[in-house]
């Protein structure tokens, strides 16, 4: 359920306290480290961030080819693996495999950025918010619809001109490869179309440098993550401090293991109410006692280890979450982004295959 997904992701990536965990960079102290906001994509010249348009109220990036170099995913390439060829092709026949051979590319280092924009996350209880994914990558222009077309059974897509684009469709979503060779998949025409030309618009978002990972969201879009009744509240403290916020940025890097994220509040008593509030819902996990004990047995060592480590400060009206993480947590991490990931893109290349044929 796309409200389920969102929330737990957001969430997840956003503080950890729950059942999730993250990685980022250390505080703004030097100079960030990895992939320049708009570089060009590796074995590529179309760079995905040139493709996110005005208006999104959720942007982001992931370097794919950082998280699957990583020796921290090394431990896990064997499942990861395997999971990408069952679910893409059903256990039957490798899609994935047949769809890369197609492109000349390889799936651990012919992937570049992803970059994606929620545009009206209002919208998603009712599961309609407009998105766009853009996908940089070794592929060639012109070169990712016809490996789609023979990857899939025949008629799995039907083909149409969109204002002089080529364009795939599929389940309600929109496929089309830019000039530059980006791959774009949309919710919808308008923002497929939004997203065809490059533009600076990814500059008003600031998304944090370096890193691996980063990601932005508005008020509005923070907003969606009140819980909707009083239990509901009692039971997501997190989410209901997330949500009181004016604005999130968070950024991951893969050396060292860290998650930093900024909340920025209306005022500054409002940042230092809820930085104390977040220390306060993660005491439990760190303090010895009955409740740590408990949380042994549905937490990893290697979680429970990381958010020791925590730290809540508030400068002005701005809450910074540092949360150092250890190798094991760190590979946990990128198995699930880079697993999440390559499963989109692939099901978005070639989703003809389903589980049922």
């Amino acid at each position: 359920m796309m409200s389920s997904n969102w929330k737990r992701s957001v969430v997840a990536v956003v503080l950890l306290t729950t059942a999730a965990c993250s990685k980022s960079v250390p505080k703004e102290d030097g100079k960030a480290t990895g992939a320049s906001v708009g570089a060009p994509a590796v074995g590529g010249k179309g760079d995905s961030l040139r493709h996110l348009p005005p208006g999104c109220q959720v942007a982001g990036r992931l370097e794919l080819d950082q998280v699957m170099a990583s020796p921290a995913l090394a431990p896990h390439q064997a499942e990861f693996g395997g999971a990408l060829e069952q679910h893409t092709s059903g256990g039957k026949v490798p899609v994935l495999s047949r769809l890369f051979q197609q492109l000349g590319i390889d799936v651990k280092s012919g992937l570049g950025r992803a970059s994606f924009c929620l545009r009206d996350a209002t919208q998603v209880d009712a599961g309609k918010v407009p998105f766009l994914v853009a996908v940089s990558g070794a592929f060639e222009p012109n070169s990712v619809l016809n490996a789609m077309l023979a990857a899939a059974p025949a008629g799995r897509f039907t083909e149409r001109k969109l204002d002089g684009a080529r364009v795939l469709a599929r389940q309600g979503k929109l496929f089309t490869q830019a000039e530059d060779g980006v791959l774009l998949v949309a919710s919808d025409e308008p923002t497929l179309l939004a997203g065809l030309s490059t533009s600076e618009a990814y500059k008003s978002y600031a998304l944090p440098d370096g890193g691996a990972v980063s990601i932005f969201a508005t008020e509005t879009a923070l907003r969606t993550l009140n819980p909707k009744s009083e239990s509901s509240a009692v039971a997501h403290p997190v989410e209901v401090e997330v949500a009181k916020a004016n604005r999130l940025d968070l950024r991951v890097s893969l050396e060292p293991g860290q998650f930093a994220a900024h909340l920025a509040f209306p005022t500054p008593q409002q940042a230092a109410l809820s930085a104390s509030r977040l220390s306060r819902i993660l005491a439990p996990f760190t303090e010895a006692g009955k409740q740590q004990e408990y949380f042994k047995t549905r937490f990893s060592p290697e979680m429970l280890e990381s958010l020791k480590g925590a730290s809540f400060e508030a400068k002005d009206s701005t809450v910074t979450v540092n949360i150092p993480l250890s190798s094991g947590m760190l590979g946990e991490l990128l198995h699930g982004f880079a697993l999440f990931s390559a499963v989109a893109q692939a099901q978005a290349k070639a989703p003809g295959q389903d589980a049922g044929g």
